[in-house]
Parts: structure tokens; sequence; C-alpha cells
């Protein structure tokens, strides 16, 4: 059924569409713009995986601000795409916070704990200097901030709360330029927006590499894990990206700070997996693929993954012993249909 209510407002989805149209026009005809958008969002979606998940605190709600932080971030994009470049602001104003929210509750590795509070609404939540104040009390941030003034650039991004506020007509849906009086498109807001998402990424990531600086260390993870790499190691382009966002002054303070990381020194001293040991790494995997997916469907995937080499000895060898498990365990078919088959 139709709504037959005439609601007469100039803000309308119709002016939407339009400037998202333009939008893509401007961003598709500037290549430097699309790189640059797509290296601020794959590294703010990288950073997610900073944090630890163990065993303790998974599904505590500790990387929470994180997880807010980055759908902040993709709404404050699709806002500035569709005109609403003000209210793209206010979105990386939340993402900002949260961003600096998530290394404050992680900072001694009990966010699973102290996080509670908050996470069920029942805290508020803490001031930059409240904040800022338990940051410092890091030994690593301290070491970085007598090098770097790292305090002075986390609060120049305070602008953005005037946004929240529309701190008059600068800061209001206006943005400072001469419009009609609904959503247009406007090339000087579109690199306002995208020069504040930047250093929101910049700082956000910034502090996160600090307390997490395992996430820039290059190793060859395939030979240390197989497949089952640790999450918070990173794919040498995200790697190259942070590098070129935070700078060469930055990296030297940082990779200083990860030379005396547990975590750091952890990683290095691992020895590679010989190659038995990478191959059960597969098999493990495969194994809880199969209980998933079923042995059926998991055997149709793996066959037109490898193409030519399905013939091979070795993978023949590792489908007879998997075939023969997923027999013997009553994994043929997917695990919704068994579970159904049950009831």
């Amino acid at each position: 059924m139709g709504c037959n209510v005439k609601i007469y407002l100039t803000y309308e989805p119709k002016h939407s569409i339009e400037v998202l149209t333009m939008s893509e026009r401007f961003v598709e005809t500037n290549p430097d713009l699309v790189e640059q958008i797509r290296s601020l969002y794959c590294i703010y979606e990288a950073i997610q995986w900073a944090v630890p998940q163990t065993q303790e605190n998974f599904g505590s709600g500790h990387v929470f601000p994180i997880v807010e932080s980055w759908q902040e971030m993709q709404v404050s994009y699709n806002l500035c795409m569709f005109g609403f470049y003000k209210q793209a602001m206010v979105s990386l104003r939340s993402a900002f916070e949260l961003g600096l929210l998530n290394v404050y509750w992680n900072l001694n590795d009990n966010g699973h704990l102290v996080i509670k509070n908050w996470l069920q609404s029942t805290e508020n939540t803490p001031r930059f200097k409240d904040i800022w104040k338990q940051l410092e009390s890091d030994p690593r941030i301290l070491m970085f901030q007598k090098s770097h003034d790292v305090k002075s650039q986390l609060k120049q991004l305070g602008y953005l709360h005037e946004y929240v506020h529309t701190a008059g007509y600068y800061y209001s849906s206006e943005f400072k330029r001469i419009k009609t009086n609904y959503q247009t498109f406007d090339e000087r807001a579109f690199r306002t927006w995208l020069k504040s998402a930047s250093e929101v990424t910049k700082m956000v990531c910034l502090l996160h590499v600090i307390k997490y600086p395992v996430i820039v260390i290059r190793s060859d993870y395939d030979a240390k894990f197989g497949i089952d790499r640790p999450l918070c190691v990173m794919d040498e382009h995200i790697i190259q990206s942070i590098e070129k966002l935070l700078g060469g002054n930055y990296m030297k303070t940082v990779y200083e700070i990860a030379n005396e990381d547990p975590t750091v020194k952890w990683l290095k001293s691992l020895p590679d997996l010989s190659e038995d040991e990478r191959d059960n790494t597969i098999i493990e995997y495969d194994k809880v693929q199969i209980e998933r997916m079923g042995l059926y469907e998991w055997l149709e995937k793996e066959k037109k993954g490898y193409g030519d080499e399905w013939e091979s000895d070795k993978i023949q060898a590792r489908i007879e012993l998997l075939s023969k498990w997923a027999h013997e365990k009553g994994f043929l078919r997917p695990m919704m249909d068994r579970f159904s088959n049950e009831d």
C-alpha cells in the first residue's frame, strides 16, 4: 500500500540521488581520490583486528568501540556521497571518539572487565581529559608523546565537536557555502570531509599502532602459522598504507616501541612450521569447513578451487583422509540439514 500523504520538504530523497550521481562522477574522474579513500578505509577496517580476541574476552564487547567506530566511518562516507556534509562530519566525530575509547578501555588488556558498565549504558562516556590521562599512563604512549606531542594533535580534532552542536553558520548544514535550501554536490565540501576523514583515520590508527605495534611487523606468517595466522597480523599492502599515512617520523618511533614489545618479541622468536605442521593447519581448517558445509558440498567447492591440480597425489591423499573422517563423524550434509533431520 502506498502513502498518499504529501510531505512538503526541501531535503528530499530525489535530491540525494542526484548528488550521489555527481559525487560518484567526481570520485571516478579523480584517481588520486579513489586511491586515498580506498586506503583510508582499508586501514580502518584492518585495525579492528588489532585488539586480541581470547577465550577469556571473546564475546565480552571489549572491541565494541572500534566496531562501532568502523560503522560510523562507513556512515560518514555515505552521508558525504549524498551531500550531507555536516552530518558526515558528525559521524566522523563519533568515529574518532569511539576509536579513542577502544584503546582507552583496552589499554591494560582488561577491556572485557572495565567496559561492562559503559557497554550497558550505565556509565557515561569519559571526557577527553580523562581519556588522555589514562592513555598517557601507558609507557609506550608516553614515549611517543615526548617525541611527537600526540595530545595536541588529538585535541586539534576537537573542531569536529562544533559540527555536533552547530557552532554557528560555519558549522551548520550550509557548510561555509552559499547553496540552495536542499542538498547539493560541492567539491570543496567533499574535499573538506576527506581531509577530516584522513585526520581521524591517522590518529585512531596511530594510537592502535602504538598500543599494538605487532600490526606493522613484517614476517613470513605463512611459514610461522600456515593458514591459521593470527587476525592481528597484517598483509604487506596494509602495512605500506599505514606507513604512508603516518609518515616516516612517526613510524621511526613506532618501530622503536615495537622492538621492546613482548608480542613482537614472541612473534620473532617463533620457528617456522615444518611441512607436515603446515599441512596439518590446512587439514584442521578443512575439518571446520566440512562440519559446517557437509562433505559433499565441501568436495564440490574444493574441486572447483583446485582446477587442474585436483588430481595430484598430495591433494587426493588429503581428500581421502578427510572423506574418511567425515563419514566417521556423520558430516556428509550441511550442519543445518543434519539438525533439521534430528528434529
